[in-house]
C-alpha cells in the first residue's frame, strides 16, 4: 500500500513538472490554457451556440426543470450535511465499522485508480457531459450569459466548466442563482437513476447470499473464504436470504463445525463466540431483480451497496458472478459506474462548502432573508464547518 501511495505521488509529480516546462517555453495562454499549481484549465467557445439552442427550444421545460431542481438540491444538501455529520460522529466516539478500517472515508475519482480505467473514463465523461451543460442551459434559461465553456485538472481528477458572466451572475435573483446550482446535480441524479433502472431491468439474480466481505481473524477469514463468493447453503441447508442466513446461526452454538459451501468451493469453519459467529458481511442477492421496482427499499439497498462495494471494497456487488444478464457484461459495467458516479458525483456537490454548488445554494438561501455580505459570510462559516467535517469523515477510518 505504501509503495503505491508513492508511486502515485511520484507520477502526479513528474506530471505536473512537465506542464510547468511546457508552461514555461510554450505561450499556453494563446491557446486559452492556464497553468497553476495544481489546477489547469483549457476555456474555449465551443458549445455555446448549442446550450442557447437547447435553452431556448422549450424555455418553459427547462424553467420547471430548474425549479425541481432548485427544490431537490435545497433538500439533498439538508440530508447529505446530516449524513456527513452523523458520519463524523459516529466514526470520532465508535471507530470505523469492520471492512473499511485503514481506508480513507472519501475516495477520489481517479479511473484506473479508484475506478476500472476504461469505464471509468467512460462514466466520467458522461458524468461531465451531464452536470456543465445542464448548469448552462438553466443559466441561459433565466438570462445569465455563459462567457465560455471547458475542461479542467485538478491534480488527477479531470472536470469541466461553464463560465458565466460574474456581474450578471451576481445580480441574477436569489432564486436564480439557486436553480442554476441545483441544475448539475439533478442531471446527474436522475441519469443515475435512470440507469439503475435500465441494469434492473437487463439482470436476473442467481440463487444465494452475495459475500462483501470477510471479516479478519473470524472464521470464515481463517477458512480462506474469499470476498465476492456467491453463498449457496450452509451443510445441508439453502440460503438465499439473511432470514436463511440468520436463523441458521441463531439455532448454532459457538464451537460447532460447520460447513459453508459456495458456487466454487466449501469451507469447514468453526463457529466463534462473538458478534458475528462466521464473520461475513453478506448481501441478499435477490434484493434486485427484474421487480424490483415493486419495492423501492430493493433499489436503495442495491444502489448504495454497490456503490459501498465498488469503491471501499474494490468488489462490484452487480457482477457476473451474481446476476445473468441479458446484455454482454461489457455493457452493464459501463451503465454500473455511469450510474454510480453520476449518483456519487450529484450528492457530493450538494455539500454546503462552496465552490461545490451546495455552498451557492446556502448562499442563495441566505441571501434570501438578509444582505448579500451578510449571506456571503454565512455561506463562508457552513463551507468552513463543512469542510472540517468532511476531514473527520476522510481521516477517523485511517487511524
Amino acid at each position: 500500500m505504501y509503495f503505491t501511495i508513492l508511486w502515485i505521488v511520484i507520477a502526479i509529480g513528474l506530471l505536473w513538472g512537465f506542464l510547468f516546462l511546457l508552461k514555461r517555453f510554450y505561450d499556453l495562454e494563446e491557446h486559452s490554457i492556464s497553468v497553476d499549481p495544481g489546477v489547469l484549465t483549457w476555456r474555449t467557445k465551443y458549445g455555446l451556440g448549442v446550450l442557447d439552442r437547447i435553452a431556448k427550444s422549450s424555455k418553459r421545460f427547462w424553467r420547471i426543470f430548474g425549479r425541481i431542481g432548485a427544490g431537490t438540491g435545497i433538500v439533498l444538501m439538508g440530508v447529505m450535511f446530516f449524513l456527513i455529520v452523523s458520519s463524523a460522529f459516529i466514526l470520532s466516539t465508535r471507530g470505523a465499522p469492520p471492512g473499511i478500517e485503514g481506508r480513507p472515508g472519501v475516495m477520489p475519482v481517479v479511473p484506473g485508480i479508484t475506478t476500472p480505467l476504461v469505464a471509468g473514463i467512460i462514466a466520467l465523461i458522461i458524468v461531465l457531459l451531464t452536470h456543465e451543460p445542464a448548469h448552462g442551459i438553466i443559466a441561459r434559461s433565466v438570462d445569465i450569459d455563459i462567457k465560455s465553456t471547458g475542461l479542467a485538472l485538478f491534480l488527477v481528477i479531470p472536470g469541466a466548466f461553464v463560465e458565466e458572466d460574474e456581474e450578471e451572475f451576481e445580480n441574477a435573483s436569489p432564486f436564480d442563482r439557486i436553480q442554476m446550482a441545483g441544475a448539475g446535480p439533478f442531471a446527474n441524479i436522475l441519469l443515475g437513476l435512470a440507469c439503475l433502472l435500465l441494469i434492473l431491468g437487463l439482470i436476473s439474480p442467481l440463487p444465494g447470499l452475495y459475500v462483501s466481505d470477510t471479516l479478519e481473524n473470524y472464521p470464515a477469514e481463517k477458512a480462506g473464504l474469499p470476498p465476492g463468493s456467491r453463498l449457496i447453503r450452509i451443510d445441508n441447508v439453502v440460503i438465499d436470504s439473511y432470514s436463511d442466513f440468520d436463523s441458521f446461526l441463531d439455532n448454532k452454538d459457538p464451537g460447532q463445525r460447520v460447513t459453508l459451501f459456495t458456487s466454487e468451493n466449501k469451507y469447514d469453519i468453526v463457529l466463534e463466540n462473538k458478534e458475528y459467529k462466521v464473520g461475513v458481511s453478506v448481501v441478499p442477492i435477490t434484493s434486485v431483480s427484474k421487480y424490483a421496482l415493486l419495492r423501492p427499499s430493493g433499489i436503495y439497498s442495491v444502489a448504495f451497496s454497490e456503490i459501498f462495494s465498488s469503491f471501499y471494497q474494490g468488489i462490484p456487488l452487480i457482477s457476473a458472478y451474481t446476476y445473468e444478464g441479458s446484455v454482454p457484461w461489457s455493457v452493464l459495467n459501463v451503465l454500473k459506474w455511469i450510474f454510480t458516479l453520476n449518483l456519487l458525483v450529484g450528492l457530493f456537490n450538494l455539500l454546503p462548502l462552496k465552490p461545490l454548488d451546495g455552498g451557492h445554494i446556502v448562499e442563495g438561501l441566505a441571501e434570501k432573508i438578509t444582505s448579500k455580505p451578510r449571506a456571503k459570510d454565512i455561506a463562508n462559516w457552513v463551507s468552513g464547518i463543512t469542510l472540517v467535517v468532511i476531514l473527520i469523515t476522510a481521516v477517523m477510518p485511517m487511524l
